[in-house]
């Protein structure tokens, strides 16, 4: 089909073009399994010759994914062209369509993403003379277009987008956190996303965007609300988990990764050397982390109960908490982060005070939840002490221990260079009992 060439009658046909068969693509590969008997040439008898029969549609669709084809390279320019009409916020004909036909797009690679490893061992169990490779080292190619590596770039852009559409920042989500698990991507990534100031502030606001939805685990399972507002609101749940997944996975990594570009900390400096603000303050974005605190701190003002995110959505704050771990428990994040939440934010003696967080229902997440912050309060008294930051070190323990009033807490004692001297000397990243989902 000659889909960008051919004259259409309506400004609209191209896109009603696209969506309908990016549908079937879509439900074709959703309905494929990979076995190895479609890696073994199968004979049929056509009027009396015996001829090699057609593979699956869904092992032909697969092949054209995993190769740099006509293909892929439709596909690709199809999300890069969707992306720029809809970032000029203009209504033109066929939108509709167009958006449904990205989300086929999206949603194509996201499957493909799923099934390429079982794809590529069946293949080479069987020895067939078909060369493929993995998904997430072609979107790294040249854009023949641009003459720049920036299909990844094009897909994150549409988180920008998750307000208006926000099953595309969805599948967008998605396809960033399956990607993000190779090392090796993870450093081009950061130069792809940081390359030009534009793109990289608008990428960092559709990723904090997204996190600052408010919609809830609790709001998808109630009865009031329609069924199309009830989607929406797990959508965007979902893409929120993704996004804290996509940080977590990232932190694990050596640094540069995406995890400390999107959450505000120097690339270009030693990671150390961080001087972590607020939104506004010294030109300093709202970032990931911004948004993180965000979410557990709303709710937490008084001490009527935890953040609202710890009872209505657990998932999601679990989540959160064990991103504020990671952070402190490393050497190259943990000086920078400490600081911050203990001098701008008070953010562990506002959150312990609500210790322990109650939800039968969802009583092991609470749990995770306070192991998180348990430990990230470990850390936090265990550099104070050595520090002698003794007010801030007696303020926490009264609270833990409820012996005595507490004190409002002045950061007096101790400096910058005595906690990145000691920082490094005990701090060790427990990844053996992270909870993922």
């Amino acid at each position: 089909l000659r889909f960008r060439t051919r004259a259409y009658r309506r400004a609209a046909e191209k896109w009603e073009v696209a969506e309908v068969v990016l549908e079937v693509f879509y439900k074709l590969l959703r309905d494929y399994e990979p076995q190895l008997e479609d890696f073994v040439d199968q004979f049929v008898e056509l009027q009396g010759e015996e001829i090699i029969a057609y593979k699956p549609p869904g092992f032909s669709l697969m092949y054209h994914l995993l190769n740099e084809s006509p293909m892929l390279e439709l596909a690709l320019s199809l999300l890069e062209e969707g992306v720029k009409q809809l970032d000029t916020y203009a209504p033109f004909p066929g939108k509709k369509h167009l958006e449904k036909a990205v989300q086929h797009c999206l949603a194509l690679l996201n499957l493909t993403l799923q099934k390429e490893n079982l794809f590529m061992d069946l293949l080479r169990e069987s020895q067939l003379a078909l060369i493929v490779s993995p998904l997430e080292q072609l979107l790294q190619g040249i854009n023949p277009r641009t003459k720049k590596a920036d299909n990844v770039v094009n897909i994150a852009r549409y988180l920008y987008h998750g307000n208006t559409n926000p099953e595309l920042a969805f599948e967008s989500a998605k396809i960033l956190c399956c990607i993000s698990c190779n090392s090796n991507i993870q450093i081009k990534l950061v130069g792809d996303f940081t390359h030009d100031q534009g793109v990289s502030q608008k990428l960092m606001a559709g990723f904090v965007e997204c996190l600052d939805s408010e919609d809830t685990e609790e709001f998808v399972r109630l009865e009031e609300g329609s069924e199309l507002e009830k989607k929406l609101a797990g959508i965007r749940h979902e893409t929120r988990i993704h996004i804290l997944n996509l940080l977590i996975t990232s932190l694990e990594r050596n640094p540069p990764n995406l995890a400390l570009y999107l959450l505000g900390f120097e690339l270009k400096k030693p990671v150390s050397t961080t001087n972590l603000q607020d939104p506004g303050v010294l030109g300093c974005p709202r970032t990931c982390l911004h948004a993180i605190l965000n979410i557990l701190e709303k709710g937490t003002e008084g001490r009527t109960g935890p953040a609202v995110a710890v009872r209505e959505s657990p998932q999601l704050a679990e989540l959160c908490y064990q991103v504020i771990y990671q952070l402190c428990a490393c050497s190259d994040t943990s000086g920078p982060t400490m600081r911050y939440l203990r001098t701008s934010q008070d953010f562990l003696f506002s959150q312990l005070q609500h210790l322990p967080f109650s939800n039968k229902e969802y009583e092991m997440s609470m749990l995770n939840q306070m192991s998180w912050l348990m430990k990230t309060a470990s850390i936090e008294l265990r550099v104070t002490s050595l520090n002698r930051q003794r007010s801030h070190t007696q303020r926490l323990l009264h609270l833990l221990l409820d012996d005595m009033p507490v004190k409002p807490y002045s950061d007096g004692e101790g400096g910058i260079e005595d906690e990145n001297r000691s920082v490094s000397g005990f701090l060790y990243f427990d990844t053996a009992t992270k909870v993922r989902r």
